[in-house]
């Protein structure tokens, strides 16, 4: 069973920002059906590092489609951005000296939670710039 299913309630109101969203909540599921079955800790690294790559690509591509709107609330996008990218990177090594199954856990709560709060209360804010 997903971690996180995709809902239309979600969009963003950007066929791009929304497929990035997508495809974050499934590496999301990934890592977590990994750690599901028992995958090893470079399986589960690999994941991570994966998701990492992602959000960068799509923070760069968010931040820059907002600056061209003129999104008034663009830096607080960006601190969310930069908090959020330290935290996983923390997680990460965290889980490098410590390959527990509590620290999985913990960072799929983690990352469960603050994607669907960032995306239900920060993202949305700016769907009517993207409205036609």
């Amino acid at each position: 069973m997903p971690l996180i299913t995709w809902t239309p309630a979600y969009s963003v109101g950007h066929p791009d920002l929304d497929q990035d969203h997508q495809n974050l909540v499934d590496l999301l599921n990934m890592l977590h059906e990994a750690w599901e079955s028992g995958e090893d800790l470079a399986v589960r690294l690999g994941i991570v590092d994966e998701l990492l790559m992602y959000t960068d690509y799509h923070f760069r591509r968010e931040e820059g489609l907002l600056a061209e709107h003129g999104y008034p609330r663009l830096a607080d996008q960006q601190a969310a951005h930069a908090a959020l990218r330290q935290s996983v990177e923390d997680f990460r090594s965290r889980h490098l000296s410590h390959p527990d199954t509590a620290l999985t856990a913990e960072i799929e709560t983690f990352l469960k939670t603050w994607m669907m709060s960032h995306i239900l209360e920060e993202d949305l804010q700016y769907r009517s710039l993207f409205a036609d």
